[in-house]
């Protein structure tokens, strides 16, 4: 029983392939989520082992005076549909599947189910924040609510949004938050009025 606080890493400061750390605006949206969760009873902070997933963690953590742990279970993957699934989609989003960098490819988001099961029967803490991708927080959700498999795709996760799934005695998730992104200050364009 407890919860599990998904976030995406904050905004990077390049190309994915370079594996780029977090832009200024980045290190601003992970200083402003230290600030959301600093009256929360955090247990553990994990992350993918990309720079932006571990940079965007690293801040909270310090924050909160607790370790980070890096796994490969929250690494950055996308789920792309096998050819038995392939009618599925529109030809729009098959074009795009099929320019998914192979590195990141999970044919039908096997090894995401694998990695959420994984990380749902560790031993952690009550409250547990997972550092990772857009991607995989959508397929995690669909996944703990049980929504069909190409339902990740209409869950758009913002740079770090925070996403809470509370677990309750039997073991079920429920959505509690979905990429909340109330602690990161609007930019200024000016005075209105």
């Amino acid at each position: 029983m407890g919860s599990i606080l998904l976030v995406r890493h904050g905004e990077a400061s390049g190309d994915d392939s370079a594996d780029p750390g977090l832009s200024s605006t980045g290190r601003l949206q992970a200083l402003a989520l230290a600030g959301r969760l600093a009256d929360q009873e955090i247990g553990a902070v994990w992350h993918g082992p990309k720079r932006r997933a571990q940079e965007t963690a690293g801040l909270p953590a310090s924050h909160l005076r607790i370790d980070t742990w890096s796994t490969d279970l929250l690494d950055d993957r996308t789920p792309v549909p096998s050819a038995r699934f392939r009618n599925e989609y529109t030809r729009r989003r098959l074009d795009w599947f099929d320019a998914v960098p192979e590195d990141e490819r999970d044919e039908d988001g096997l090894a995401l189910a694998a990695a959420w099961s994984q990380l749902r029967s560790r031993d952690r803490p009550c409250r547990v924040v997972m550092v990772t991708h857009s991607f995989v927080i959508s397929q995690f959700v669909a996944l703990a609510v049980e929504a069909r498999p190409s339902s990740w795709l209409r869950l758009t996760v913002s740079n770090a949004g925070l996403t809470i799934l509370h677990e309750d005695a039997a073991g079920d998730l429920m959505l509690r938050l979905f990429n909340d992104t109330t602690h990161i200050p609007l930019p200024s364009h000016g005075q209105v009025g």
